[in-house]
């Protein structure tokens, strides 16, 4: 599946409802949690309220609060890694919220 500029444009719109700010995050790359071809996911703390927690104001969001998450980084940036990362984005929208997240 080939996404075009303008279609990575209109997904980056919606999905930054979803943006955490660096300055929001810290990473630890030290501790890596897992490693795949194209990317590796380090232990991170989020400083403040999640996006997910802003966007639904319920009881089982609001423990997404200044806590511990995973941190996917790409190893290279390019036109298919935007595109594998937006259709993640959009996997996870699909599946929303799951009571079974631990944070």
């Amino acid at each position: 599946m080939h996404i075009s500029s303008e279609e990575i444009a209109e997904m980056k719109e919606k999905s930054d409802e979803f943006m955490i700010l660096r300055k929001n995050l810290h990473v630890y790359f030290d501790v890596i949690l897992g490693k795949g071809v194209s990317s590796t996911v380090y232990k991170g703390h989020l400083l403040g309220t999640a996006p997910l927690h802003e966007q639904q104001h319920n009881m089982h969001t609001e423990k997404f609060v200044d806590c511990d998450v995973a941190v996917k980084v790409s190893n290279r940036f390019g036109q298919s890694e935007v595109e594998e990362l937006f259709k993640e984005i959009q996997a996870m929208k699909l599946i929303e919220y799951h009571e079974n997240v631990v944070c």
